[in-house]
């Protein structure tokens, strides 16, 4: 079995706390046929120019991001084994990081495929939050756009 590579990948918010908002995968326009129903069309939501979107909250800034890919090979989202098994290796020093590149992990090696034809090296991107984390094979880095910024509601949490 080959070693974990973790890499880094600068971001924003690369070591700062956040909190995954929303994960969207959609085509900007498709059709469904069925043979008893007939033909569906829509146009998506997001963005035409991105099929796979992360949209993230940095909590200690308030600031929101999405993290937009205009070509997906292949995702995963992930909580628990998953994650920590993932987490446990992107600990650089002290610190943990929200957004790394990573290769040579067993989804890579479940998935040979996948990794050696989709992407340059064999690198995907990981996004961890504090409990969960996205990962995306994608041959093209995303596009980061920072949408607003959010103040907290003052009120006590049980």
């Amino acid at each position: 079995m080959m070693k974990v590579q973790i890499s880094d990948w600068d971001t924003p918010f690369e070591n700062d706390e956040v909190h995954i908002l929303e994960v969207i995968y959609s085509y900007s326009e498709a059709e469904f046929q069925h043979k008893d129903f007939g033909v569906y069309a829509f146009t998506s939501s997001i963005g035409q120019d991105y099929s796979f979107v992360v949209r993230i909250l940095v909590p200690k800034s308030g600031e929101i991001y999405s993290v937009n890919f205009s070509y997906v090979c292949g995702y995963r989202v992930m909580d628990e084994v998953g994650y920590a098994y993932l987490a446990q290796h992107t600990a650089k020093a002290e610190r943990r990081l929200t957004t790394v590149k990573v290769r040579q992990h067993p989804w890579a090696q479940e998935s040979p495929g996948l990794f050696d034809a989709s992407i340059k090296d064999g690198w995907s991107f990981l996004i961890l939050s504090g409990d969960e984390c996205v990962e995306v094979v994608s041959p093209v880095e995303p596009v980061i756009q920072k949408e607003n910024t959010l103040r907290p509601e003052h009120r006590s949490i049980s």
